[in-house]
């Protein structure tokens, strides 16, 4: 048997988003007819444009609405989501239009841990609180995480007929030793964050690797910045697939112009139950 799934990340839904694009995003769902779609964090750009645009806000949950009437819509914070910015970013979690959109047949989101279970996949998904992102040292909080892992997700279950996934925003950490301990129970982690490493489309394919140019906080050649990483530890191999993400400049980024150099990235996902195969293929929304 196979399992279809879609991931994509980095919607960043914002007064500068081109709205042909969620038609665009819909038609490539239509197309690939995934049994689930994740969404790897940062549906929002900001929370204070969807709680002031009542238009734009049931324009997106009806968008929602509709992809997902035939398939399961899993979805996880990212740092945008539970903030807004004024002369600094702030905390600002809009939450009657998280309720609002959970209550949408289909969907699943929590704002603390996300389970998921079925006859076929077990997904955890990862909500990481405002102060992992954005703290006095502006790096992300390696001990936060490492907390948050330890109170919440201490074991996946052991159920080797299902295929086990775990959501999370960013992939800072993920493929740190401690933080292994805590992922390698899983077949596949997902994230997104990186927005490709903002490298361009012209030398995606001949730039082969897991490096990225740039990186949210600036860091350069930032590693777990895209692609499929695959880790060996303790005889165990974990997959862990990077998105490449919708929107590669935020609409809060002075540089959001320059979004035309980038695609809009799909991740189409085919897992084989028998074989344990695991094929990603990236797709585009044109």
């Amino acid at each position: 048997m196979n399992i279809n799934m879609a991931l994509f990340s980095d919607l960043h839904y914002s007064k500068n988003i081109d709205l042909n694009l969620l038609l665009k995003i819909k038609d490539v769902l239509e197309m690939i007819n995934p049994n689930y779609i994740f969404f790897a964090g940062d549906f929002l750009d900001t929370n204070d444009f969807i709680k002031y645009n009542i238009n734009k806000k049931e324009l997106l949950l009806k968008w929602v609405e509709e992809i997902s009437k035939k398939r399961k819509f899993i979805i996880v914070n990212g740092n945008h989501d539970l903030m807004s910015k004024g002369k600094e970013w702030y905390y600002d979690y809009y939450k009657s239009f998280w309720c609002e959109l959970s209550s949408i047949e289909n969907v699943y989101y929590d704002f603390e841990t996300l389970v998921y279970n079925d006859e076929n996949i077990l997904v955890y998904g990862i909500n990481l609180p405002f102060n992992y992102y954005e703290n006095s040292s502006r790096k992300e909080n390696k001990s936060i995480l490492i907390n948050y892992l330890q109170n919440n997700i201490k074991k996946a279950p052991n159920d080797n007929n299902k295929f086990k996934i775990l959501l999370i925003h960013s992939p800072e950490y993920i493929t740190d030793k401690d933080i292994l301990n805590y992922v390698k129970e899983f077949d596949l982690v997902l994230c997104g964050h990186m927005h490709n490493g903002l490298v361009p489309n012209i030398i995606d394919k001949t730039f082969i690797c897991n490096r990225g140019l740039i990186g949210p906080n600036l860091q350069l050649f930032p590693d777990n910045a895209r692609g499929l990483k695959v880790i060996i530890t303790d005889e165990k191999k974990v997959n862990i697939f990077i998105s490449g993400g919708i929107t590669k400049l935020s609409g809060s980024s002075n540089l959001s112009i320059l979004n035309h150099l980038y695609r809009p990235e799909i991740d189409y996902i085919n897992y084989d139950m028998d074989t344990k195969n695991i094929k990603i293929k990236k797709l585009y929304c044109k």
